[in-house]
């Protein structure tokens, strides 16, 4: 069920981003920081910390797709908001070091996926996602998110297929919240 070319694939394309991502974010001031950014209610920093924070959740459904231990992304939308708050509060230089060793585990643990799964799929905001599936879900993440950034970096400026990857995660979370063209049958699950 694995597809090692798609895996290998997928965390090339990874390194790709997340080293954009870094680039930009190392790039920022503590003032640009401070800055809103594209996600609304939101400043950069705390979007940094957002990213930071999910690549560290997102550990946890590898651990399930590898152990068959079902495990969420955070304990609550309340303890999710907190280690991103507590995260975006820290002076820049440790922001900087959390996001980057965030970026350094996650792709470390992602080589995991390359070996035998105990499930094929996990859940993520109630919808079930292929295991094999959790890099480009990160791919997303880190894409769609640099580009909240709002900085001299442009989406256009990322690989076409981790483009894709975000399409497909916004279209995910749009389904998960019950938004038209979801089919009636897999309403409320999210």
């Amino acid at each position: 069920m694995n597809n090692p070319a798609r895996l290998h694939s997928d965390l090339s394309r990874l390194g790709r981003e997340t080293d954009m991502f870094l680039a930009t974010v190392s790039s920022l001031s503590d003032e640009e920081l401070a800055a809103p950014s594209l996600c609304e209610g939101w400043t950069r920093a705390e979007v940094i910390a957002h990213v930071a924070s999910s690549g560290r959740a997102l550990v946890g459904l590898i651990d399930w797709a590898t152990s068959g231990e079902e495990r969420q992304l955070y304990a609550s939308p309340e303890a999710r908001a907190e280690a991103i708050a507590a995260l975006a509060a820290m002076p820049r230089e440790e922001l900087l070091a959390e996001v980057r060793d965030s970026a350094t585990a996650f792709a470390g643990e992602a080589q995991r996926l390359t070996g035998e799964l105990a499930v094929p799929e996990v859940k993520v905001g109630g919808r079930e996602l292929p295991a094999t599936s959790i890099v480009a879900l990160r791919i997303a993440e880190v894409v769609v998110h640099h580009h909240d950034l709002e900085t001299a970096w442009t989406i256009e400026e990322a690989d076409p297929d981790s483009l894709l990857n975000a399409i497909e995660a916004v279209v995910r979370a749009m389904r998960a919240k019950g938004a038209p063209g979801d089919d009636a049958g897999n309403r409320g699950t999210g």
